[in-house]
């Protein structure tokens, strides 16, 4: 488990993740990534993620994985048990903000310190 403090003004607290974390969580958050845009290489050679348009942004793809990867949410002003249906969506710009930096911090659980050979 990771405990990790929240970033954001309007929902402070805790949120704890999975870590490490599970194969169906794996899955989840990997079709997460798929879902919410498409991978292309820049020009240093790096991958880019290109958010797909879509209602709600990638927001809407990500909060599938995150949901998949929280084991306990603490936040001020938030739903005892957090589904897709009632994650808060609005104002916004916090709700983009906490969805984006949950998504960031499992993307550090999911790679960890190296890079996975793809076989």
């Amino acid at each position: 488990m990771k405990q990790i403090e929240s970033k954001s003004k309007r929902w402070p607290g805790t949120v704890t993740l999975s870590d490490p974390m599970t194969l169906p969580q794996v899955i989840a958050f990997e079709k997460a990534l798929q879902d919410s845009g498409e991978f292309f290489e820049d020009k240093d050679g790096s991958r880019v993620l290109k958010p797909k348009m879509m209602w709600g942004g990638p927001d809407a793809a990500y909060i599938v994985g995150v949901l998949a990867c929280v084991e306990k949410w603490e936040l001020e002003g938030f739903p005892k048990k957090v589904s897709s249906d009632n994650f808060p969506a609005t104002p916004r710009k916090d709700s983009h903000e906490l969805v984006q930096w949950l998504f960031g911090e499992i993307l550090s659980v999911y790679a960890g310190e190296i890079d996975i050979p793809n076989e």
